[in-house]
């Protein structure tokens, strides 16, 4: 996902996108189980509470009924689906909202910034690192200089995989 983004204003108007879609699709389906709602009320009321019901053949009752139970099916399915997409929202939400704030070095820059940025950091290292005559001297000197290795490796190996 984060190599789609470039910006921190290109995450902000995905953001807002998203929040707009999910509000349309809030409204649809409260306006969808509303007409769901009201297709079930008449449907019941043609069955249950016309004097015309009373003369009709039975296989016209049998189909109303399965036109309710169809009904009811596809209501909870809509509701199923309405809360499985607020679960997909909030997680694209929380993901965006993350890589936003992920890095104050601004991991929404391009790769190869990020890339000249790391060069520019592992120049000024190596810098330190040759003035010093004890490297390597005390096992805590090594253990730091090898997680920074270890650490610069793994966000140069993120960058190439966007």
């Amino acid at each position: 996902m984060a190599s789609s983004f470039s910006s921190a204003a290109t995450i902000k108007s995905t953001i807002l996108s998203l929040r707009s879609a999910k509000r349309a699709m809030l409204e649809t389906s409260a306006y969808a189980l509303q007409e769901g709602d009201a297709l079930l009320s008449e449907l019941n009321r043609m069955l249950k509470g016309s004097d015309e019901a009373v003369r009709w053949p039975g296989h016209i009752k049998q189909e109303i009924n399965l036109a309710i139970g169809q009904v009811e099916l596809w209501l909870e399915e809509l509701h199923d689906r309405r809360v499985e997409s607020t679960r997909l929202y909030e997680r694209c939400l929380r993901q965006l909202e993350l890589l936003e704030t992920s890095s104050p070095r601004g991991k929404t820059d391009s790769p190869q910034r990020q890339l000249g940025q790391i060069s520019e950091e592992l120049s000024a290292k190596e810098a330190e690192v040759s003035g010093l005559s004890d490297l390597g001297s005390s096992l805590s000197s090594c253990d730091r200089l090898m997680r920074e290795v270890v650490a610069k490796q793994a966000e140069v190996q993120e960058i190439a995989d966007r």
